[in-house]
């Protein structure tokens, strides 16, 4: 499956830099962020967009990873 965009709706640091997980062409670029605090980023349940070899889905962010997926994007 070929994915030319995913975004994580705007949520950066400083500098630009994702501020939760990023997942490109199989690399983690970024890891799951799982930290307290304030703001919509850190209202749980909080979730992690992916896609897949079987497809895409949404997941919560503490079922990720998911065992035995091959994650090809995410955020």
């Amino acid at each position: 499956m070929k994915v030319d965009t995913l975004m994580n709706g705007g949520i950066f640091e400083p500098g630009g830099v994702p501020r939760g997980l990023l997942v490109q062409d199989g690399k983690m670029l970024r890891p799951v962020n799982r930290n307290n605090g304030n703001g919509n980023f850190f209202l749980m349940p909080n979730g992690v967009f992916l896609v897949g070899a079987k497809g895409a889905a949404v997941i919560r962010t503490d079922e990720y990873p998911l065992k035995d997926v091959k994650v090809e994007h995410a955020v």
